[in-house]
């Protein structure tokens, strides 16, 4: 048999969102949202709740932390899934993205 690919944990309807949301917001700004702006992107409206989505995704594999750094999230690539959306425009995939990076204008307040 050949090299079997990673495989990560399938993700929730709200998961989904979420990782979008970041991804989305990332390539839009240079930067990842808040807390309450993902909350209110995925329609959940307890911080508490969004923060366990956001642990979820970092356990699955989806999201690196840096525990340093305040907003400071990673979408980690890989698979198909994971090539359709880079994890941010212009940088590498092994920077972290923090605020006040360099980001395009913005053209809207929304994740998707």
């Amino acid at each position: 048999m050949g090299d079997l690919a990673e495989v990560r944990p399938l993700l929730s309807m709200v998961q989904r969102q979420v990782l979008d949301c970041i991804r989305d917001h990332v390539r839009s700004y240079g930067y990842p949202p808040t807390i309450r702006h993902i909350g209110a992107q995925v329609g959940v409206s307890s911080t508490s709740s969004v923060v366990h989505q956001i642990r979820q995704l970092e356990q699955k594999g989806y999201l690196q932390r840096d525990p340093y750094r305040q907003r400071a999230l990673r979408v980690v690539d890989g698979g198909p899934e994971d090539s359709r959306v880079p994890a941010a425009i212009g940088r590498s995939s092994t920077t972290w993205s923090t605020p006040g990076t360099s980001s395009p204008a913005r053209t809207s307040g929304m994740c998707r």
